[in-house]
């Protein structure tokens, strides 16, 4: 969008991973501050593509739902489970938007001051809500109405087009700066999450510090190689993520549901005392 070279990119990249994984305290810093006005901005965006061609909603809406909800996608879905190309780019994406099944938020999650670990659960659940079912869906419309071809992968470079064929040219560099913003916050939180687990096992500051330039190293070549080669990547390593966090997961779910049915007891007595004159 603003004709910069992958690798300048990928350098600005990098020295920018070097700063933040100094301290986690500033990768925390600076995605509670950026990551609310992001989104809170993007929302304004999609809503004023989507009100603008507000007449073709009613049709895209029920093109979603008529593929969905029919006999035909029913058994399209079922046989996709085991070969569709469209379910595992979705399901892949899906949990790299929102790494559902990673086991790496709740490293996050496991950071924050609260009172009961269930009530920050919660917030982990919006999170993914909030995620998939607004920020996906209006960028979904976004692209279905702007009707804009979807040859290949979908990618950043498609949800620009949508946009800009909308509200004009105007907009290209902001949303591409804002996906880059957005890159940035995603792998300063991933790289505190390699050092939170590394700590775990015992890693010294010299390991530590050897794993973060390897890690922001890896960011500058991820942006100059091809990005078929880093999604297939990408993906071999979620598989692994999702397979060693749904084991634990299983064998945790005793202690999740005994906490989170003590919370919710406790909760509801909470309200009754409340309310008591």
């Amino acid at each position: 969008a603003l004709g910069i070279p992958e690798l300048i990119c990928g350098i600005l990249l990098f020295l920018l991973l070097i700063a933040f994984c100094r301290s986690g305290s500033s990768v925390y810093s600076f995605t509670l501050k950026l990551i609310p006005l992001l989104c809170g901005a993007y929302i304004l965006l999609c809503a004023a593509a989507i009100f603008k061609l507000r007449s073709g909603i009613p049709a895209v809406t029920a093109g979603i739902l008529s593929s969905a909800f029919t006999p035909r996608a029913g058994l399209g879905g079922i046989i996709g489970v085991a070969c569709s190309k469209a379910v595992r780019f979705g399901i892949t994406r899906g949990v790299m938007s929102n790494e559902a099944g990673c086991g790496t938020a709740p490293i996050a999650h496991a950071s924050a001051e609260v009172s009961s670990p269930v009530s920050q659960a919660f917030l982990g659940i919006i999170e993914v809500l909030f995620d998939t079912l607004l920020l996906c869906t209006l960028t979904a419309y976004v692209i279905l109405l702007a009707d804009v071809p979807l040859d290949g992968e979908l990618s950043t470079v498609t949800a620009i087009s949508a946009f800009t064929s909308v509200l004009g040219d105007r907009f290209a560099a902001p949303l591409a700066i804002a996906v880059f913003l957005f890159a940035l916050a995603s792998a300063a939180g991933w790289s505190y999450y390699g050092s939170a687990c590394l700590s775990a096992l015992g890693a010294s500051p010299k390991a530590l510090r050897t794993y973060n330039m390897s890690y922001a190293l890896c960011a500058l070549i991820g942006a100059v190689i091809p990005e078929g080669l880093i999604w297939q990547l990408s993906d071999l390593s979620i598989y692994f993520m999702a397979f060693i966090n749904t084991a634990a997961v299983m064998l945790l779910s005793p202690i999740v549901v005994e906490e989170t049915k003590s919370f919710l007891k406790n909760a509801k007595l909470l309200r009754i005392k409340q309310k008591s004159p």
